[in-house]
């Protein structure tokens, strides 16, 4: 979602973890739209940003459903705040991409500096990749000796997986804190080579892949989820690492931040009422873990619930861990995703009077 200041990055502040610039945010200087209507949620402003801003983290289908849209007015006023005739462009979720807006007949005598975008050379423009090509083949710190997956690697693709595994090999072992007195400063500095290895490799396939991409349910979606999600998790990495001097940003530049939800009300586990967490330890994706209060005892993961017909039960997936686990019932195991991996569909529980949603208490509409 774009956003309009007075310096580069404006909201992210001049390096990583920095204080907020102004931005252009004045009513009649700047309104967002939405399906070409004003937004009108309860947060909506002078300018309907918080209403607007939100929608770009919705899954890409649903996104794509509507039209976005900035009308930017240069006012008297924001002339008069700008630094010398220039304002800036620049992404509220991700920082580093901003570019200049300048007013015409302004002597920009107080222009600030805005730093030189990233020039990707050849093998990088080829793979599709940033900041790449010194660990390729070639490069001064490629994995010669270090093969991360078979085969010769004799095909372009390869070659660019090769590279980007080489780089967050050399970039996971130099750029973290020797002493790792500090667990979670240790975690983003491996997570950061980490991320941007997996937005490369969803970059590289998207440039390779070609229609095969789109014919695979929901891949294009999920490649574009890599890029924008995981760029957006390094952005906060990167903000909590610099303040503390414990950042080295590298090469590339990419993108930041956990999204911290606090429940007003937690859950009480009753006959009626079964409280969902997922405990993402218990094996790849984790297991459900539930409580259905003290008459109950449901221990170890997805265990066993005993019900009689006629029951009503709730099933509160109000927990953050849910983040990503819809909760469904099926006549099989598995559900929806069937008998093994890629198979038709079983039966699902989902007869008008069997089984309700509720978000936020309400029915969906």
């Amino acid at each position: 979602p774009v956003g309009f200041a007075y310096r580069p990055d404006g909201a992210h502040g001049d390096t990583w973890g920095a204080d907020e610039n102004d931005e252009v945010e004045g009513f009649g200087d700047l309104q967002y739209y939405i399906n070409g209507e004003i937004p009108t949620c309860a947060d909506a402003g002078d300018t309907g940003l918080d209403c607007y801003e939100p929608e770009f983290f919705y899954p890409r289908g649903d996104w794509e459903g509507s039209k976005y849209k900035a009308v930017l007015t240069i006012t008297p006023e924001v002339a008069a705040a700008s630094s010398g005739g220039v304002i800036y462009y620049f992404c509220h979720i991700h920082s580093k991409m901003s570019g200049k807006i300048i007013i015409e007949g302004s002597d920009r005598t107080d222009e600030e500096a805005l730093y030189a975008p990233v020039v990707n050379d050849e093998f990088d423009k080829e793979c599709g990749s940033s900041g790449v090509s010194m660990y390729a083949e070639d490069g001064a710190r490629n994995c010669k000796e270090l093969q991360f997956f078979g085969g010769s690697k004799d095909t372009q693709f390869e070659k660019c997986l090769q590279a980007i595994n080489c780089q967050m090999h050399w970039e996971m072992f130099t750029k973290t804190t020797v002493d790792g007195s500090n667990n979670i400063a240790t975690f983003m500095q491996q997570m950061i080579p980490h991320h941007n290895n997996a937005v490369n490799m969803a970059k590289i396939l998207l440039k390779f892949g070609g229609d095969n991409v789109d014919k695979v349910e929901d891949l294009t979606a999920s490649l574009w989820s890599i890029i924008n999600g995981q760029n957006f998790q390094v952005h906060g990495f990167r903000n909590y690492l610099e303040p503390k001097k414990l950042l080295d940003i590298g090469d590339s530049i990419t993108p930041q931040a956990f999204i911290r939800r606090v429940m007003e009300e937690e859950c009480k586990g009753s006959e009626t009422t079964v409280c969902m967490k997922i405990n993402p330890y218990t094996s790849e994706t984790g297991y459900y873990e539930l409580d259905r209060g003290d008459s109950y005892t449901l221990s170890g993961p997805s265990p066993d619930i005993t019900v009689k017909v006629g029951d009503v039960i709730t099933f509160d997936q109000s927990d953050v861990s849910n983040w990503y686990h819809p909760v469904g019932f099926a006549y099989e195991p598995d559900g929806a995703h069937g008998d093994t991996w890629g198979a038709d569909e079983n039966d699902e529980v989902e007869g008008f009077g069997d089984l309700q949603y509720y978000i936020n208490g309400e029915i969906p509409t």
